[in-house]
Order: C-alpha cells, then sequence, then structure tokens
C-alpha cells in the first residue's frame, strides 16, 4: 500500500537486524503479501495520513511509526502470532494492534500457553495490547488474544453504524470484552480494483481503539494508564442483550484526551 508507506519506517532488532516496514512470519523475509486487503484495511483505519489517494484518514495519522507484522497468508498461526508481539517488544512498539483471534479448542495447549507468556512479557514492558473480540455473534469466552485480558491489554467488540450505541449484530462480547468502537460499514478506501470498500468486523474496532491508545501515549500519558483512561471516559450504554465488563462502554476518543 504506497500511501501508508511514509508511515512504516525502519526499526533495528537487539541483534542487529533491521526491519524496514514490516515483516513476514511465513516465509521469513520483509515481504509482505497481499491477503484480501484485511491488513492494508486495518491499517488505514489506525494511521491513514490525510491528502492520500484512498480518502480515508486514520484515527492516528501523524506523530507514529506504523510496522506491520504479516502472520497471515492467508491462514493465520498462532505460533506467528507469538513471534510477531516477541518481534514488536524486540523494536520497542508502544502499542500492539491484533485483528485476529482463535478460540482455545481449535489451538494446542503449548501453542496457547507460548502466547499467552509472550503477552504476559509484553504488558510487563509497558507495550499495550489492543485485540478485537471476534465476529461469531457469541461469547468471547476462551478466544485468544482477547480472553487472556490484563492490565495492558484491550478487547474491543463492535458498534452498529445505528444512531444510537448498541453492538453490532455480529459481535462478541462478554465480561472480559472492556469496550467498543464502531465496526459496522467502515469506509476503508479503496480496494486492488478501485472499488469503494466499506468493512464491517471487531478487526476494524481494534484499530480505532489502538489509535486512541497512540493518541494518549503521543500526550504523554504512561501505558499503564491508557487503558484505565479508555474506559473511565467511555460513553456508557445498553448492554444487557451483548454485555461488556462492568464499566465498559463506548469508545469516547475526545473525552479521553
Amino acid at each position: 500500500d504506497p500511501d501508508m508507506a511514509p508511515l512504516k519506517t525502519a526499526f533495528v532488532t537487539s541483534d542487529g537486524k533491521v526491519i524496514d516496514g514490516g515483516w513476514n512470519f511465513f516465509d521469513n523475509s520483509p515481504s509482505l503479501t497481499v491477503e484480501g486487503y484485511h491488513g492494508q484495511f486495518v491499517s488505514r483505519v489506525l494511521a491513514a495520513r490525510g491528502n492520500n489517494s484512498f480518502g480515508v484518514v486514520g484515527v492516528a495519522p501523524s506523530n507514529i511509526r506504523l510496522v506491520s507484522l504479516q502472520v497471515c497468508a492467508p491462514l493465520c498461526s498462532l505460533i506467528s502470532v507469538a513471534e510477531a508481539i516477541d518481534m514488536a517488544m524486540d523494536i520497542g512498539a508502544d502499542v500492539i494492534s491484533i485483528s485476529i483471534g482463535y478460540y482455545e479448542h481449535a489451538v494446542s495447549a503449548d501453542d496457547l500457553y507460548l502466547l499467552l507468556s509472550i503477552m504476559r512479557r509484553a504488558q510487563l514492558q509497558g507495550i499495550v495490547i489492543v485485540s478485537s473480540a471476534g465476529n461469531e455473534q457469541r461469547s468471547s469466552a476462551n478466544r485468544y488474544p482477547c480472553w487472556y485480558g490484563g492490565p495492558n491489554a484491550i478487547c474491543v467488540a463492535a458498534l452498529s453504524d445505528s444512531e444510537d450505541y448498541k453492538l453490532a449484530w455480529f459481535s462478541n462480547y462478554d465480561d472480559r470484552v472492556d469496550i467498543a468502537a464502531f465496526g459496522e460499514n467502515i469506509y476503508a478506501g479503496t480496494n486492488g480494483l478501485g472499488d469503494d470498500a466499506y468493512v464491517s468486523g471487531t478487526s476494524f474496532s481494534a484499530p480505532i481503539v489502538s489509535g486512541a491508545v497512540a493518541i494518549l501515549l503521543s500526550l504523554g500519558v504512561e501505558p499503564s494508564m491508557a487503558k484505565s483512561i479508555l474506559l473511565t471516559e467511555a460513553d456508557s450504554f445498553d448492554t444487557r442483550e451483548k454485555y461488556l465488563r462492568p464499566g465498559g462502554g463506548a469508545l469516547n476518543i475526545l473525552s479521553s484526551v
């Protein structure tokens, strides 16, 4: 995505490897591939700068650097997710935005243990991890990384595009889902065919919250306070049918900053 290229600057790992814009964990190379435009659309929602060719401005269009760590090609590997989080820690990332998830029954116990261990280490390092709640119209119980939680972890549900706040029909929910952000019919610019792309899913709610976290950190907020601020300033709405954690609500970026 050439319009996102200016955000993707070089990072250096602890062993001296230069990560120039991103890394593909499937073939262990810097060559990123297009898999249904999911990653591109997520990146645009998060950080697209103004005056670009696709007419979308991201939530945090300035003062950030973006690194794309590809873990799907097209199937997504839990091991690759763990490796990507480990690399994000190594290069000094402040926020990790994850728009995929796995139910416990679908992965091995060893792989899940590895993921949760890496997530714990990342949070102890002060990194904020934002993940999507999922689109199965069900509880997010035992769907990871969302369900792991933690002081620096934020699990995000999707709001519908209706005038009144309510969870989108597809959005997962439960008492470890922290906050909701818009995630239905989000304009993401054009796809590779030049057609307008409107996307729906918690995959696109998560980068909205990640962008909000990036804004807070750019203002000098400590990472350990970002989650608390977003939840405290969230707008309450009726969650009796699809509930969030106690005190969970709809993201309000203006109140948060």
